[in-house]
């Protein structure tokens, strides 16, 4: 899981991929952090990252 969000996150959305990555262990991933608009970016970004 770390993986796709670095690969669809870290380069483009920086923010975004710090707010995620800042509660470690991955297995409890938080979007709390988020806005609901960076929630949709980082949502629409790891769709189209799966997609490929």
């Amino acid at each position: 899981m770390e993986a796709l969000f670095d690969e669809a996150l870290q380069e483009t959305y920086p923010a975004i991929h710090e707010k995620i990555m800042e509660t470690l262990p991955l297995d409890q991933v938080n979007f709390d952090e988020l806005s609901p608009t960076d929630f949709n970016i980082a949502i629409h970004a790891i769709r189209n990252c799966l997609a490929r």
